[in-house]
């Protein structure tokens, strides 16, 4: 049966209470996390190179316009190929040709943007998501993983290889260069990551406890690993409890082994312990099997992970 549901562009702060609704009811049946705070949500629509007006649609009910049962965005870098495609869909209105339609009107606007490849992100657990991406030719090339530990863990002081040093963002004046170098090289070759700018960084800066940003450097002095660490404030009023966070180490390429990464893990607990989080979550993008798996020895359980799927839109 033919269901007459409208597809239109994303109406800026009109749409912004019916969203987050929206969001908060899928997340009730699925229970993804993917519910939004108004907080939230305003970061997601001030994301670089966004355009909100363009890259944003939304389905509203049949014969009730305020009421909002699907939305779609893309976000993509000026000048690059790629774009990161997220589509939801309320539960009681799935298979109703929603999701195809909204990805119709994404790959249109792929093809005006320029833009040739597509990443959607689907949890494990959705079987229609995952799915939905091999039915449309997309591929699973990695996965974003969200792990969590109790506040309490502990873990022994780090031992770094003979002339490496740990420095944070704070010993060195918040230098933006540092940090857009540090997130380019240090996470090079990983999945879910890409270059760097010294501006992007820049405005990065009055988000981050700089003492938080621990960085290690090679004996010649160069910044060769990164581990961002706080206490979360916007995790903690969205959990109602204190958390710490820790957004996974990286390392370049030629030095990334897994015992390396595990000093850093190592320091950025360290640092987290005597804030006295009462629960601590960490980021993981495209790290392999084997890293997650040292993860959760370590004491982190994974509680979250979607695969990435990518390529050209059938």
């Amino acid at each position: 049966m033919y269901i007459p549901f409208v597809l239109r562009p994303f109406a800026g702060e009109l749409d912004i209470p019916a969203i987050i609704r929206l969001l908060a009811e899928i997340d009730a049946v699925d229970q993804e996390g993917g519910a939004a705070s108004e907080d939230e949500m305003r970061a997601q629509l001030t994301a670089p190179d966004h355009d909100p007006a363009r890259d944003r649609w939304v389905v509203s009910a049949p014969g009730d316009p305020g009421t909002l049962i699907g939305m779609g965005a893309l976000f993509h870098a000026l000048g690059e190929e790629q774009a990161f495609g997220s589509i939801v869909v309320h539960p009681q209105w799935r298979r109703n040709g929603i999701a195809r339609t909204m990805l119709l009107r994404m790959r249109d606007r792929m093809r005006q943007a320029g833009i040739t490849q597509a990443t959607f992100y689907a949890d494990t657990r959705n079987v229609a998501g995952n799915t939905f991406a091999r039915r449309y030719g997309l591929t699973r090339v990695a996965a974003y993983t969200h792990l969590t530990a109790p506040g309490g863990i502990t873990a022994p002081p780090p031992a770094w290889p003979n002339g490496f040093t740990l420095r944070t963002l704070a010993d060195l004046a918040g230098d933006p260069r540092l940090l857009a170098h540090a997130m380019t090289v240090c996470y090079k070759g990983l999945w879910g990551h890409r270059p760097v700018g010294e501006a992007e960084a820049a405005q990065w800066l009055p988000e981050c406890d700089l003492a938080g940003v621990l960085l290690l450097f090679s004996p010649e002095g160069e910044a060769v690993g990164i581990c961002r660490t706080e206490i979360s404030a916007a995790l903690s009023r969205k959990c109602g409890r204190k958390v710490g966070y820790i957004d996974a180490p990286g390392l370049v390429p030629r030095l990334r082994s897994l015992a390396l990464l595990m000093q850093l893990l190592h320091a950025a607990l360290n640092w987290l312990a005597p804030h006295q989080p009462e629960v601590i979550a960490m980021e993981s993008w495209g790290d392999d099997p084997a890293t997650l798996a040292a993860y959760c020895r370590a004491g982190f359980s994974i509680d979250r992970q979607e695969n990435a799927y990518a390529g050209k839109l059938a």
